[in-house]
């Protein structure tokens, strides 16, 4: 089924085989073995810090499927660009993404698909996400956390 829709996948180095040699990703290794010569597959790997923001502004959704995140940093990047975000509701992705991300079960494939139909199928939720992710990603500004920050000083001393 040709769907005009391109994977793109950012993120370490996709490329070393010793990158992939832990037993959790024994599956990825071969899908990436598989598709890494597909015209619709696009492997970038790690992506440097002033280059993200491209990547996220040309995206239809991000994806972030995981199963632990220390701060997922990548969802408000992502929200802050405009790009309505899937995440996992597991780890600290849920706290991070507020209501502006569709949490999904990091292990439920048929739910990870229905979840990246939606967005592409319902224009209003999908940009109801965007607005809702624009607003979340604001509360971690840089002026946002140095006011917090600021008033918690100010309360302890």
């Amino acid at each position: 089924m040709e769907t005009g829709i391109d994977l793109v996948l950012v993120g370490g180095d996709f490329t070393k085989s010793d990158s992939l040699n832990h037993p959790e990703l024994k599956d990825f290794k071969k899908f990436i073995e598989e598709f890494e010569d597909n015209p619709k597959v696009h492997i970038l790997g790690f992506v440097e810090d002033e280059d993200l923001v491209s990547v996220y502004n040309l995206a239809e959704v991000t994806l972030l499927v995981s199963f632990y995140e220390g701060f997922g940093l990548s969802i408000l990047e992502s929200q802050a660009c405009g790009t309505p975000v899937i995440t996992s509701n597991v780890s600290s992705m849920p706290e991070v993404a507020g209501e502006g991300a569709l949490l999904i079960d990091p292990e439920n494939i048929e739910e990870i698909k229905k979840a990246i139909i939606s967005i592409f199928e319902d224009d209003k939720f999908s940009k109801d996400l965007i607005n809702k992710g624009l607003r979340n990603s604001e509360k971690y500004s840089w002026k946002n956390v140095a006011n917090e920050t600021s008033k918690l000083y100010r309360n302890i001393l």
